[in-house]
């Protein structure tokens, strides 16, 4: 019969060493002699990463602009259905302007051109500006 007692305390040849020494002391802490190895690990810098400033796109009213070219105009740029392109051109009829929709500036500034340019193009004084949203 084997002596478990003598068996367990003679590591065989090529047994794995893993508890022993510089081994261990390597893979569950860092080095004590802080001799700069690269390995401390610093805390990770937090970004905050702020939102955009939005901006509104507001309908400019003018008296010679056929309604139903500016329907049409809010339909093409800003992707509104007939119902709502409606709604915003009367209120900008009865209020003066009219807030069409909210974006970041440059889209804003895009979309605001675009509608202007239409206006232009067909010979009519259709205006859209863009200002900061409060």
């Amino acid at each position: 019969m084997v002596d478990r007692a003598s068996v367990s305390a003679k590591p065989r040849a090529g047994a794995c060493r893993c508890d022993e020494g510089d081994l261990r002391r390597s893979r569950t802490r860092p080095a004590a002699s802080g001799g700069g190895s690269g390995t401390a690990l610093r805390p990770k810098p937090q970004r905050k990463t702020q939102r955009p400033r939005l901006f509104k796109v507001i309908l400019v009213n003018d008296d010679f602009t056929p309604r139903d070219f500016v329907v049409a105009v809010l339909k093409a740029v800003f992707r509104v259905s007939q119902d709502q392109g409606r709604r915003i051109m009367m209120t900008a009829h009865r209020r003066g302007v009219c807030v069409v929709a909210v974006y970041t500036r440059d889209v804003a500034e895009t979309k605001a051109t675009e509608g202007t340019e239409a206006g232009k193009a067909a010979g009519y004084p259709l205006m859209f500006t863009t200002e900061p949203e409060e």
